[in-house]
């Protein structure tokens, strides 16, 4: 036992103690060392894939006051008068993970205080297929006038929008600049110069209670200061919540997908090294399964520096334990195969 720990603690930093020594230990502790090395090179990213909120682009420098947006929706759209319903009043509420409206369809543009810009264009459709047509019809619905265009084109304002569906709600932020160009022949729009959203984002309502009301986050009978912070509040949570499942699922992709492309690496680089020792200059031919036991051997200090770094700097936690694995795998391909490095004295 005293052996292995020193064999595994010195493999840390030192190629020739994996060289000489990874064959005296057994298989499955070169798969245990292996799979801690996956988990602790994937760990940067994954922590920090689940640590991002919906609610973010609430706060995001340049929100475009989707803030202030989403408090006149439910201050003037969705919401209650101390519990008691209006007949013309639209009522949304999530029921067994969808979004159901008493209106088939709805649509409100959210303006600035004082002027007749639109901030945000809020749209529902009952039919998920419609949702490109309906990004289409916002971005060429706010026509500039006395905008200069050649020809027949027409140049559109292009507000920030949410658009709900029963089953997913998509918010994309756009700067109060945004315009695009587009020309109209026989009722078909071809947008000939368009905006890009600065910010995206969409969820479901799989991890929203049943009965959630949208209509609930802004109360009349309330005064205006608390009732405007309840309805902040309530749109935080509705977008963590909503957030969370979709999130969930790219965050597992992702992380099986770095996964794949790390054992990959390294079954690559085994065999690298098995093909590298096959060479009339190396002094010791190694088998492939031994070469990959060496490699598996040699993940973990690679794992434990990009798992380190990955917290201080994201940038780097996708690429990290790769980079640094190829950088220690070069060395000791060098070391293994090197007539003039290579030592088989087994260290004591």
């Amino acid at each position: 036992m005293f052996n292995t720990i020193k064999f595994i603690f010195g493999s840390l930093f030192s190629n020739r103690r994996l060289v000489d020594e990874s064959n005296e230990h057994p298989i499955w502790l070169a798969l245990i060392i292996f799979l801690l090395s996956l988990c602790a090179a994937v760990l940067p990213m994954t922590i920090t894939s689940l640590n991002v909120q919906g609610s973010q682009i609430l706060t995001v420098t340049e929100n475009y006051s989707l803030d202030y947006s989403l408090s006149v929706l439910s201050r003037d759209y969705l919401y209650t008068n101390g519990g008691v319903e209006t007949e013309d009043q639209v009522v949304a509420t999530i029921r067994d993970d969808q979004l159901q409206l008493n209106v088939p369809t709805f649509e409100a543009d959210i303006k600035f205080p004082d002027d007749d810009k639109v901030s945000l264009a809020v749209r529902y459709t009952s039919d998920q297929t419609q949702v490109s047509s309906i990004i289409q019809d916002i971005k060429t619905s706010y026509i500039v006038p006395n905008e200069e265009a050649t020809d027949d084109t027409l140049i559109s304002e292009v507000p920030s929008m949410l658009i709900f569906t029963p089953s997913n709600y998509y918010i994309y932020l756009y700067a109060g600049t945004a315009r695009v160009s587009f020309t109209e022949t026989n009722g078909e729009v071809t947008i000939t110069s368009d905006a890009t959203a600065s910010t995206g984002i969409s969820g479901n309502y799989v991890d929203i209670p049943d009965e959630t009301c949208l209509n609930d986050f802004y109360d009349k009978s309330l005064d205006k200061s608390d009732a405007a912070q309840n309805a902040y509040d309530g749109w935080v949570d509705f977008l963590n919540k909503g957030y969370q499942n979709p999130r969930n699922y790219a965050v597992l992709t992702s992380s099986l997908m770095f996964l794949g492309i790390d054992v990959a690496i390294v079954v690559i680089l085994a065999l690298v090294l098995f093909l590298l020792s096959k060479t009339k200059a190396s002094p010791r031919k190694i088998p492939f399964l031994e070469a990959l036991k060496i490699d598996m051997f040699a993940t973990l200090s690679p794992a434990i520096i990009g798992m380190l770094i990955g917290f201080l700097w994201a940038d780097f936690f996708y690429l990290g334990f790769i980079i640094i694995y190829g950088i220690r795998a070069t060395f000791l391909g060098m070391k293994a195969t090197s007539p003039n490095q290579n030592n088989p004295e087994v260290r004591k």
